[in-house]
């Protein structure tokens, strides 16, 4: 028997023409089908690596940790070699708006009370930008820094900038707590399947830290490893912070793998008072006296102020910080007044959203006394002198208060004016007598 055979191979179908002729022979058929998968007949790649999670999201409280299962799967045929390392991204926050129309603005807004070091700031437009008319302002605080766009990059394109700033630069940032990034788009821009506005401020404060165990290995065909990874959030504020776990290995088609590590951290404000303790010293009656004491927020979340108890009306509180962000200073001032001669031991009770210490206790300490009265007797004299004349003149200081008086005498120059001629003489004091 002979055998012709006629195959025709398309892209979704192999056909095969067989025409059987006897003579007698036996014959046997064989279609061998090979692509770049592995050419054991089980279409199986050499290598196929993938894993589970392809990415966390994960909320931890600040100066905490958390283990995570990782799970490397080989689903080829051959051995799987890889290694794996962290890479300690910094925190992040991206804003996204939708336009679709000519001279509109999107504002983005960013807390950045986290900010430490430097930050980066990335801007991205999408849209119709392609003519010189057409661009996108930036503004950060209303004021302008840039236009982009504009350059003949064809429409639908990303357009993307960075700025960086220093830690002097965004200082004005961190006293405010927040920054606004205005994105306005010039009147020539039409309208466009949809314009994009997007905005990723990057700082290069603290990062997390990540270790994972074991860091290399060799997975057999069709078999997993287990690994163990740890995020530490040692430090860090209230915020969204990426990093990447990196999975290098001996597949062709994907040497490298990205395992995205999104990290939302919980922060817990902590409240510090200096001093703790107070002494006012002498404050007289009917006289108000101002004490201040610095508030730090030592913690990684906004720390707020929300009330003031004071165990003495004589204390009360007139100027503070309604927030602290994290590592933030501020001055509260306190003024003490009475019209009552008394001592003075006032407890300052400072409520906060400090879940360690929600009351916080300053003491101030002191005496408050009837204030010295001073009488001068006579309190004017009147004469006529001539020129190169002295006169002797007495008076009486006297004391009718509480406390005791301390005074001192300074001569005066005075102008006696007559008709004609102004003379000036120096006037000589003596004390006879001062009273208590």
């Amino acid at each position: 028997m002979r055998v012709n055979t006629l195959c025709l191979l398309s892209v979704f179908l192999l056909i095969c023409v067989v025409n059987i002729v006897p003579n007698n022979t036996d014959a046997s058929i064989h279609i061998i089908y090979s692509d770049n998968e592995n050419n054991d007949g089980s279409g199986t790649s050499d290598y196929d690596m993938n894993t589970q999670p392809e990415a966390y999201s994960l909320t931890i409280l600040s100066g905490t940790q958390v283990s995570q299962a990782l799970t490397i799967m080989n689903a080829g045929v051959l051995d799987l070699d890889w290694t794996v390392k962290a890479n300690h991204s910094n925190q992040y926050t991206s804003s996204v708006h939708l336009t679709d129309t000519n001279g509109v603005s999107t504002d983005h807004i960013f807390q950045t009370g986290y900010i430490s070091q430097n930050a980066l700031l990335n801007v991205t437009i999408n849209g119709d930008y392609d003519d010189s008319g057409e661009y996108a302002e930036v503004y950060i605080n209303n004021i302008s820094i840039d236009q982009i766009g504009g350059n003949g990059i064809s429409n639908g394109t990303d357009i993307a900038v960075n700025y960086t700033f220093t830690e002097d630069q965004i200082s004005q940032w961190t006293e405010s707590g927040m920054v606004t990034i205005t994105i306005k788009n010039s009147s020539d821009v039409d309208n466009f399947v949809s314009n994009t506005h997007s905005v990723k401020l990057i700082t290069t404060g603290n990062a997390s830290k990540v270790s994972i165990t074991p860091t290399q290995g060799i997975t057999a065909r069709s078999e997993v490893s287990s690994l163990t990874v740890t995020i530490y959030a040692e430090n860090l504020n209230a915020g969204t912070y990426l990093d990447y776990l990196y999975i290098n290995s001996n597949d062709p088609e994907t040497p490298m793998l990205e395992v995205p590590i999104h990290l939302n951290v919980t922060g817990i404000p902590n409240i510090t008072t200096n001093p703790i303790s107070i002494d006012t010293g002498h404050v007289f009656t009917n006289v108000s006296k101002s004490v201040s004491f610095i508030i730090k927020n030592t913690g990684t979340d906004t720390l707020q102020l929300t009330n003031f108890l004071s165990s003495d009306t004589a204390l009360t509180v007139t100027s503070y910080p309604a927030t602290l962000l994290p590592q933030e200073s501020g001055i509260l001032t306190c003024t003490v007044l009475s019209s009552n001669a008394k001592s003075l031991d006032a407890h300052l009770t400072i409520v906060s959203n400090d879940p360690d210490e929600p009351m916080s206790i300053v003491s101030i300490t002191g005496d408050i006394l009837d204030p010295p009265v001073i009488h001068v007797n006579p309190d004017l004299f009147e004469m006529s002198l001539m020129s190169g004349e002295q006169k002797h003149l007495s008076f009486t200081i006297q004391n009718t208060g509480s406390y005791t008086l301390t005074w001192d005498l300074e001569n005066s120059r005075n102008f006696i004016t007559s008709k004609k001629t102004k003379v000036a003489v120096y006037a000589n004091y003596d004390v006879v007598n001062a009273l208590h």
